[in-house]
């Protein structure tokens, strides 16, 4: 009985080690200099600076920037991420955090306000 309690125990536990590593993989993102901005660019998509946005905005992490964990990429609550993400930078004196919206998007910035 022993036995079976440990092999159970067993393949509980890397059942779950798997499950926590599937959703808790976050996205190497790369950023492209333009002459104006700095640009993400994630799965074929560009997205470009719009505006600032308050903390309680976004939601959980899904990437950081150019290997930095400190430049983190999150997605914006209540807006599809194929759209809009939001680019969240941890400095020593705060944090910076603004909007970045897909630029091949139709209703570019409906309902977003600009700051």
């Amino acid at each position: 009985m022993k036995r079976i309690g440990t092999l159970f125990m067993t393949v509980l536990f890397f059942a779950m080690l798997c499950a926590c590593g599937a959703q808790g993989e976050l996205v190497d993102m790369k950023t492209v200099e333009n002459d104006e901005y700095l640009a993400i660019v994630w799965e074929g998509r560009t997205y470009v600076p719009f505006t600032a946005v308050s903390p309680k905005d976004y939601g959980r992490q899904i990437g950081y920037l150019n290997g930095d964990w400190n430049d983190r990429v999150c997605e914006y609550k209540r807006h599809r991420e194929e759209e809009w993400i939001v680019n969240y930078l941890t400095v020593d004196e705060g944090a910076v955090q603004r909007t970045e919206r897909d630029r091949s998007s139709s209703g570019f910035g409906i309902g977003i306000p600009l700051e």
